[in-house]
């Protein structure tokens, strides 16, 4: 038997990525690429930067555009810039993909979205009062990225992220961290630094208004089939987090060792809700029209895990939760 080659695993990967995440990873590799090539003529790349990186300014108000499209341009190039590019679009990965199959694809697009322009109106903002000499424009995807981060962050702050060396963080202190670093490496560009602290707003106020029951990024169901509930990609269950998958890849992967049913209902255990919180959430939604729909959720959790849980299930106990 043939093996498949790495083309068409990438193909394979490619066609299981959730829409949205899909199109914001497809849209800023071909630009960063795309930017290789227009670099190299110096007028094409002025008028690049000139009318898509975001001028921290108010002559942006007479380019609205900019404050969106400076999300989706890779300005530096180098070895740096390769590595500043892969960074932005490992970490949109990591932290849209869980977060698109959950909520829906719309609410990832919004969230991107509404991150850059809330970061570029903060940043043409500052531009007003900042010396002209300070100001640069600004590009890049990781202002969008981290608003992912924190809006992720302030749904589960206590959801643990594994990092090299480090070991496993709390989702919290991560986008803290992350900030911090933001801090530390803007300092000579207010401009991006504001960028960064308005994505991180908008992230934590889109978490916010979600969890009660407020979706921001409404206006954007009409790009997306799959509507209000979570997306599934084809041949994966929906809602699938990274742990069941880590799961997965363990139990290929393993020999010997614990048997897979136990690892798999350790995994349940770890991500759904104990029993003192299947107690609370019972108790939240008694006099709610869904109190018969969430103690089936919680009565299927005790008979197949957490991970037997489709999108709209974790939806509905995410919800009552929150009440």
């Amino acid at each position: 038997m043939n093996e498949e080659s790495p083309l068409d695993r990438f193909r394979r990967w490619y066609r299981l990525l959730p829409p949205a995440l899909r199109l914001l990873m497809t849209v800023n590799t071909v630009l960063f690429v795309a930017w290789i090539f227009v670099a190299l003529s110096r007028p094409a790349a002025r008028f690049v930067i000139e009318y898509f990186a975001l001028t921290p300014a108010p002559v942006a108000f007479f380019r609205p555009w900019q404050l969106v499209t400076y999300a989706f341009l890779h300005l530096e190039g180098g070895v740096w810039g390769l590595i500043a590019f892969a960074f932005n679009m490992l970490w949109l990965y990591w932290m849209g993909r869980d977060y698109e199959e959950t909520f829906g694809s719309h609410r990832l697009f919004g969230l991107y979205v509404l991150s850059a322009l809330a970061g570029g109106l903060l940043a043409v903002a500052i531009g007003t009062v900042v010396p002209e000499g300070r100001l640069f424009p600004v590009a890049g995807a990781m202002a969008p990225v981290f608003g992912v981060l924190c809006c992720v962050a302030a749904l589960y702050p206590n959801r643990g992220i594994g990092l090299l060396i480090i070991g496993v963080v709390p989702l919290k202190w991560l986008a803290i961290g992350f900030l911090a670093l933001s801090v530390l490496f803007s300092l000579g560009h207010p401009a991006n630094l504001m960028t960064f602290v308005g994505a991180a707003g908008m992230g934590v106020l889109f978490a916010r208004a979600q969890q009660r029951g407020t979706d921001l990024a409404a206006w954007a169901q009409a790009f997306f089939a799959s509507g209000t509930g979570g997306y599934a990609a084809p041949g994966r269950s929906a809602g699938g987090g990274v742990l069941a998958r880590m799961e997965a890849w363990l139990a290929r992967r393993k020999r010997g060792g614990e048997p897979a049913p136990r690892r798999a209902k350790k995994a349940a255990k770890a991500e759904g809700p104990s029993r003192r919180e299947q107690r609370e959430i019972r108790a939240a939604s008694v006099g709610t029209a869904g109190q018969e729909d969430v103690d089936r959720i919680l009565d299927k959790i005790s008979e197949r895990g957490y991970d037997a849980l489709t999108a709209e299930e974790k939806r509905i106990l995410f919800e009552a939760s929150q009440r």
